[in-house]
């Protein structure tokens, strides 16, 4: 015997539907869970409600409060992440994994050209899962080519011999690189931006769109979507416009500034709520947690060409007066390297100069006392220089207690100094009577022999 959730009759077991009113056996759980969930576990018809009693209808209120908890912190958990999967938009490449490219899942509709543009291009690393975006497309040398350039032109330089040589702040091959930076940074963004424009699917437009008009001078179609950087600056602007025309009126200086910023602050509040409808209704609204989500899954290599302030995603994540405290020094850092940096080359260039300076004095005394050498020989006269030979040869002879104990130990062989005497005169004379003063001396004395006789 079994009782309907329905009408509450009881119904055989061989019978396969209620004879009362008409529903199947099989369906029995099913609708009593279904009557279960209905308004807290009350479910409709009073027959089924007499039968529960208060304990079970407190269990089922207590069961359903629970569940929508449980619903709320998922839907917090959901709305805080971004839980779009990218891997669906990624391209066809070797290097990577092969996904397909987003398609329309309706039937009988064929995919326009322009959608494929409005999704991301990237490769997806096997190993690690990150995002890579190629470049080289877009890039004028590439980075290979730009490290060949650079190494052929670390040329030997005079100035770098010398030590005159300071580097360039910049090189001429390096234009090519800033412009494969522009150009790959540029090709980036365009792929963010297109990553930035897919709805999360916890969003709806509907709502988004009624917010945006109702309520887009606010920005609250912006704290929806947890654009708050963007709501911000729409109550800021409002708050500016509003304060001005209201204190216009008392102030003569807000008077006067009426026009300029207080009508331009409303013309940027108008410009971006107008903006923001037409993006919304178009499919082309950015939102911020889809571009964060795409940023995080890139490559290091893809975010280095972006700027240093992706390098570090944990960094990224904190707040902007933390980001502008490491910023700054960081900044103090490198300029203090770059100070000591220049201090050493300095002293460095310091003791190259005075090491030249000692060598080439030291050059200049050798040359100074070879000229000095030179002039004294050219200025002596013959007799003087004859007389400084004569001194010389006399220096050489050895003393006589020095030879005599040379002589006891090679037995006399040592010529003495009075033996020595006479061959140094003789050897004197004889160049002395050399001399042309001598000769003619000789000549006169010849000369005045033959008149005598």
């Amino acid at each position: 015997m079994k009782i309907c959730p329905r009408c509450s009759a009881e119904v055989a077991a061989n019978l396969k539907a209620c004879p009362k009113c008409g529903l199947s056996v099989v369906k029995f759980d099913a609708f009593a869970e279904k009557l279960a969930d209905l308004s807290y576990g009350k479910p409709a018809g009073d027959a089924f409600s007499a039968k529960m009693t208060k304990e079970e209808k407190k269990a089922a209120k207590l069961a359903k409060k629970e569940q929508k908890k449980q619903q709320k912190k998922e839907k917090k958990i959901r709305e805080s992440k971004s839980d779009t999967d990218f891997t669906v938009y990624a391209l066809n490449n070797k290097n990577g994994i092969r996904a397909k490219r987003y398609e329309n899942t309706f039937s009988g509709r064929r995919q326009r050209a322009k959608d494929s543009k409005k999704y991301p291009e990237f490769t997806i690393d096997p190993a690690t899962k990150e995002f890579n975006i190629d470049t080289s497309d877009v890039e004028i040398v590439g980075e290979k080519t730009g490290k060949l350039i650079e190494e052929q032109h670390q040329s030997y330089s005079v100035k770098k011999s010398r030590g005159d040589y300071y580097p360039q702040r910049i090189k001429w091959w390096e234009l090519y690189k800033l412009a494969d930076r522009h150009f790959a940074r540029r090709k980036i963004k365009k792929q963010i931006s297109a990553a930035s424009k897919i709805k999360p699917s916890f969003i709806s437009k509907p709502k988004l769109l009624t917010l945006a008009i109702l309520f887009g001078w606010m920005g609250a179609q912006n704290f929806y979507v947890k654009n708050y950087k963007k709501g911000i600056f729409s109550l800021i602007t409002l708050i500016l416009w509003i304060g001005i025309v209201s204190l216009a009126k008392y102030v003569p200086f807000f008077a006067s500034i009426q026009l300029s910023i207080g009508g331009f602050a409303g013309f940027l509040n108008v410009l971006v709520w107008v903006s923001d409808i037409f993006n919304i209704a178009f499919d082309s609204f950015k939102y911020r947690m889809q571009k964060e989500a795409f940023l995080f899954n890139l490559n290091f290599n893809t975010r280095a060409k972006l700027g240093e302030k992706y390098y570090d995603l944990e960094l990224y994540k904190k707040p902007w007066w933390t980001r502008a405290k490491v910023w700054f020094g960081r900044r103090k850092r490198e300029h203090e390297q770059a100070k000591h940096s220049r201090r050493q080359y300095k002293i460095e260039k310091e003791k190259q100069k005075a090491e030249r300076a000692s060598e080439q004095s030291k050059i200049d005394a050798e040359i100074a006392r070879a000229e000095k050498m030179q002039s004294e020989t050219i200025g002596k006269t013959e007799e003087q220089i004859e007389a400084e030979r004569l001194a010389k040869l006399r220096s050489e002879v050895l003393d006589s207690e020095t030879i005599k104990n040379i002589n006891s130990f090679d037995g006399g062989k040592t010529i003495s100094p009075a033996s020595s005497e006479p061959k140094v005169q003789k050897s004197v004379k004889n160049q002395t009577s050399n001399s042309p003063k001598q000769k003619q001396a000789k000549v006169k004395v010849k000369s005045k022999n033959k008149k005598n006789k």
